[in-house]
């Protein structure tokens, strides 16, 4: 048996309502999990938890993102930051692991501007 097989492990928490963005500024969270949806906010201080986070991006124009999981809602409060690229017209997944403490969240923007963009993001406590 593995750890993806129906009813076993932890379920997933999957982003919602985000359609794609027409022309979104480098300040526009297009997909974001924040500390209520990953139960980070009830963390006890010095508490983590390990989670596989799933992001899935894409546009319409070439695109740098910028992936994170971060400490608050500012938007320079990023603390794993990664810059994946997607080609034009194409969407891309990636797999991370991030340790999430209280009040972390992971939110998913873009680094450079890009026409019709979209994100998803679903992570998975681990432990």
């Amino acid at each position: 048996m593995g750890a993806f097989d129906s009813g076993l492990g932890n379920p997933p928490i999957n982003s919602t309502g985000f359609l794609p963005v027409a022309a979104p500024s480098t300040s526009t969270l297009l997909a974001e999990l924040d500390s209520t949806q990953l139960g980070t906010k009830d963390f006890r201080a010095g508490q983590s938890r390990l989670y596989r986070v799933n992001w899935i991006l894409g546009a319409d124009t070439n695109a740098t993102w910028q992936c994170e999981s971060a400490t608050d809602t500012s938007l320079g409060s990023g603390v794993e930051i990664f810059f994946p690229k997607t080609p034009s017209g194409q969407s891309a997944q990636y797999v991370t692991s991030h340790s999430l403490s209280r009040d972390m969240r992971l939110r998913a923007r873009l680094f450079s501007t890009a026409v019709n963009a979209a994100a998803y993001i679903s992570a998975e406590p681990v432990t």
